[in-house]
């Protein structure tokens, strides 16, 4: 009866979380139902369970949404391999994403991975295959997702420390092992990992002027920028570049300036030749304001400069010091 098919899912989510041995049976289950008449419904049913409002967090409300997440990745995923035979229902990308920022409000370090695994689904498909629709959607509340599912990871997926401290990992008493938590952060990291990627592919592959969400995907990237590859960070400095994102045209350069030199420039993490582009692309921007006079602000300037100057005394890369002597 369709009364009764909410309760029956969410047992079946609770049983595909918690019970390894029955979890194919279970899936088996909702498959049946998402070829039905019901499934689309089925589907609903499943977003419901993630953005219903919450009261006292109980594990039984936990193993339900970790079911229904983990169920909803499976859907995505067959539906995506297997194309419009699959049979399987479409899961409406905005609703989809709505269910999954309301579901974040609960603050539990295993649904933020299961959540940030779910994103990673929606481009997981062989030879570089996603959802078609996609090109189409407004990727900022995804990224908004796997930006704050991203504050989990304390490294990056290559063992790299990530500087600051990363939110607490929240888990349930039983769960509450450094073990575990250490493995959360890990399996965090290098999800998150594989998303950036598959978004940079996109980026590199999608003619440009038909990629809409290209200034999205660099503003994420900006964001996670401790997680990103050498091949993705040149990516940024480049638009940041070609964009003039740090040119006074643009009214918020000099904070752009100083991303470039904070998260780049000044992380002695990273590459040499890393270092040296996103000096470049600062020192370009000074040389040109200085040359072209149009800028009268002594006091940002100074700033400017004083940016790449601060951590010259501890500098140690002779490449490094070379270029910024020629700057001064």
């Amino acid at each position: 009866p369709s009364e009764k098919l909410p309760e029956c899912i969410k047992v079946l989510c609770s049983i595909h979380c918690i019970i390894p041995e029955a979890r194919k049976d279970a899936w088996h289950t909702v498959r049946n139902l998402c070829k039905s008449h019901d499934g689309n419904t089925t589907v609903i049913i499943l977003l419901d369970i993630l953005r219903r409002g919450f009261g006292p967090l109980s594990q039984s409300n936990v193993r339900e949404i970790r079911g229904s997440l983990l169920i909803l990745e499976k859907i995505i995923s067959k539906a995506i391999s297997k194309g419009e035979e699959s049979g399987f229902p479409t899961v409406p990308f905005a609703l989809l994403m709505e269910a999954l920022t309301a579901v974040l409000v609960i603050d539990h370090a295993k649904v933020e991975s299961e959540v940030l695994h779910l994103i990673l689904s929606l481009f997981s498909g062989d030879e570089g295959k996603f959802r078609a629709d996609l090109l189409e959607e407004d990727w900022g509340t995804m990224f908004e997702i796997a930006t704050k599912c991203s504050l989990r990871a304390s490294e990056t997926s290559d063992g790299r420390p990530i500087h600051g401290r990363p939110r607490t990992l929240s888990l349930a008493p039983s769960e509450a092992s450094v073990d575990t938590a250490t493995n959360v952060a890990t399996t965090i990291a290098q999800t998150l990992y594989r998303f950036i990627l598959k978004i940079e592919k996109l980026i590199n592959n999608v003619q440009t002027n038909d990629f809409l969400q290209k200034e999205s995907c660099i503003t994420f990237f900006s964001r996670v920028h401790a997680h990103l590859p050498e091949s993705c960070t040149k990516l940024v400095i480049d638009y940041y570049a070609e964009y003039r994102l740090c040119y006074p045209s643009d009214l918020k350069w000099h904070q752009n300036v100083t991303f470039l030199l904070n998260a780049f420039f000044s992380n002695r993490g990273r590459s040499t030749n890393i270092r040296l582009q996103a000096l470049k692309a600062v020192t370009d921007v000074y040389e040109m304001v200085e040359l072209m006079g149009e800028y009268e602000d002594p006091d940002c300037l100074y700033k400017f400069v004083s940016g790449i100057l601060e951590s010259l005394p501890e500098e140690r890369e002779v490449a490094v010091l070379h270029q910024v002597i020629s700057f001064t």
